[in-house]
C-alpha cells in the first residue's frame, strides 16, 4: 500500500496540468475572439456613445468641449468618416472655415457619402456669406427629412445677416420661430437682425422672449445687456453684467472680456472711472488680442486725464487693427493733451483719410442694397473695410463680390495680399494665400481687367 500511493499521485499530476493548459488555451482563444469582435465592432461600440456626447455638447452650445470630444473620437477611430464630418460641423458653427475645408477633405478620403459632404459644404458657404453659391441649394436642404432643417435655417440666417440681406433673414426666421416654440436661437437671431434695422423695440421683444425660453443662456443675456447699454439704460444692464460675472466659465475667453467691457461702460456712465479702468485692465490681461478691451481701456484712461497711461493700450490696439480710425483719433487726443503735437497731427491726418473712406463706404453700402450683385462696389467696400474697418468683414465683402466676378483682379489681389500677411503670423493661412495668389495669376493671364465702381 505504501508503494502504490506515490505512484497514483504521480499519475494524476500530468492530467491536472493538461486540463489547466487546455482551459488556459480555451480562455485565450475566447479572449482573442472577443478582442477581434470588439475591434471589428469598435465603430458601433465606441462610435455611437461618442457621437451622442458630441451631439449633446453641440446642443448645449459648448463647441469647445464638442471639438475636444471629436478629436478624442478621431484618435480612437481614425478611419471613421463620421467624426471627420462632425469636426467640420463643429468648426463651421465656430466660424473656423479653414478647419471645415480640411475636415471635409479628410472625410472625403475616408469615404463619407457625397450627399453629406455636399450638405456641409453648402452650409459652410451660406454661413460664410457666399450666398450666390449656397442659395440654389436652400430648398433642397430645407426639405431633406433625414436632416435637421433648423441647422440649415441658422447657417443661412447668419449668412444673410453678414451680407446685410435682412429681408431674406426675416423671411427665413418667421417659419423657424413658428416651428421652434422651445428654442431661443431663432429669437436671438431675429433680435440681431432687428438691431441692424435700427428697430430697438422689436429687438428688445425678441431678446426678452429668448430669455424666457432659456433664462440661463449666457450669450443671450450678454447681448441683451449690451443692447441696453446702447440704449443708455445702464442701470438695467448692470444687473445682467453682475449676474454674468458670477456665472462665467474659466474655459471661455470671449464672454468674460465682453462682460467686463460692458460693465465698465456702465461704471463710466455712473462716474466711477477707477472701477471702470480696473475692469478693463483685467479684460486686457484676460485676452491680449481683444481690440475692444484695449481700445476701451485707452479711451477710459484718456478721459480720466491719464493721457500718458492711455497711449500704451491704444498703441497695442493699433497693432491689432492697423488703420482703425477710432484708435488713431484717441491717440491724437492722448498725444495732444500730453503735449506731443507732432504725433497728434500725424494721427489726425490718418483719421481724416480714414473717415473720408468710411463716408465712401456708407455710400457704397446704400448702393449695394439697391444693386446687391455689383461686384466692383462690393470689392471696393471690402477694400475699405480691410484698411479702416473689420478685416474679416472686409474679406467677406470681397468674397461676395468675387461670387459675381470670379476673375476680378482687384478682389483677388486684395485677398492674396491679406492672406500673405496673415500667413506670416500663422502658417495655417498658407493654403488660402497660395490659392488666391494662383487665382490672381490665372486671372491676369486670361486678360481679366479690374472693374471700377
Amino acid at each position: 500500500m505504501t508503494n502504490t500511493v506515490p505512484n497514483q499521485v504521480n499519475e494524476t499530476r500530468p492530467q491536472s496540468t493538461s486540463v489547466r493548459f487546455r482551459r488556459i488555451r480555451k480562455c485565450a482563444v475566447l479572449l482573442t475572439l472577443l478582442a477581434t469582435c470588439l475591434y471589428w465592432q469598435r465603430n458601433v461600440l465606441l462610435g455611437r456613445p461618442l457621437r451622442a456626447v458630441v451631439d449633446h455638447q453641440i446642443a448645449a452650445r459648448d463647441l469647445e468641449s464638442a471639438e475636444q470630444w471629436v478629436q478624442t473620437a478621431q484618435r480612437l477611430l481614425p478611419k471613421n468618416p463620421e467624426f471627420a464630418m462632425l469636426r467640420a460641423s463643429v468648426a463651421r458653427r465656430s466660424g473656423d472655415m479653414q478647419t471645415v475645408s480640411d475636415a471635409l477633405k479628410r472625410a472625403a478620403q475616408l469615404g463619407a457619402p457625397k450627399s453629406d459632404l455636399n450638405r456641409e459644404q453648402w452650409l459652410a458657404l451660406a454661413q460664410s456669406g457666399q450666398m450666390k453659391q449656397a442659395e440654389p441649394h436652400l430648398a433642397k436642404l430645407l426639405t431633406d427629412l433625414n436632416q435637421d432643417n433648423k441647422e440649415v435655417c441658422e447657417a443661412f440666417v447668419i449668412g444673410y445677416i453678414r451680407t446685410h440681406r435682412t429681408d431674406s433673414a426675416l423671411k427665413l426666421l418667421g417659419p423657424w420661430i413658428a416651428d421652434s416654440a422651445d428654442d431661443a436661437t431663432p429669437l436671438l437671431q431675429r433680435a440681431r437682425t432687428y438691431q441692424l434695422l435700427s428697430s430697438p423695440k422689436e429687438a428688445e421683444s425678441d431678446f426678452r422672449a429668448a430669455l424666457e425660453i432659456e433664462p440661463e443662456w449666457n450669450t443671450a443675456q450678454l447681448e441683451y445687456a449690451e443692447f441696453l447699454v446702447r440704449q443708455n439704460r445702464f442701470s438695467d444692464a448692470v444687473e445682467y453684467f453682475q449676474y454674468l460675472l458670477t456665472t462665467e466659465s474659466e474655459d471661455d475667453r470671449e464672454l468674460p472680456v465682453r462682460i467686463r467691457i460692458g460693465l465698465a461702460e456702465c461704471r463710466i456712465a455712473e462716474g466711477s472711472m477707477p472701477e471702470a479702468a480696473a475692469l478693463l485692465k483685467t479684460a486686457c490681461r484676460m485676452d491680449t488680442t481683444s481690440l475692444d478691451a484695449h481700445l476701451a481701456l485707452g479711451r477710459t484712461l484718456v478721459e480720466s486725464g491719464k493721457y500718458n497711461d492711455g497711449i500704451k493700450p491704444l498703441l497695442h490696439a493699433l497693432d491689432l487693427r492697423p488703420g482703425y480710425d477710432e484708435t488713431h483719433f484717441l491717440l491724437a487726443q492722448a498725444y495732444s493733451l500730453n503735449g506731443q503735437r507732432d504725433r497728434a497731427a500725424e494721427h489726425l491726418r490718418i483719421v481724416s483719410v480714414a473717415r473720408e473712406a468710411l463716408n465712401e463706404l456708407d455710400k457704397l453700402n446704400a448702393d449695394v442694397l439697391e444693386d446687391p450683385g455689383n461686384a466692383a462696389k462690393l470689392i471696393r467696400g471690402g477694400e475699405i473695410m480691410l484698411m479702416y474697418g473689420d478685416p474679416e468683414e472686409g474679406v467677406l465683402r470681397i468674397l461676395t463680390g468675387l461670387e459675381h466676378a470670379p476673375n476680378n483682379t482687384t478682389g483677388l489681389r486684395l485677398l492674396a495680399e491679406h492672406y500673405r500677411k496673415k500667413n506670416l503670423q500663422n502658417e495655417s493661412y498658407s493654403k488660402l494665400a497660395t490659392e488666391f495668389q494662383q487665382r490672381l495669376k490665372e486671372a491676369v493671364k486670361t486678360g481679366s481687367s479690374q472693374a471700377s465702381p
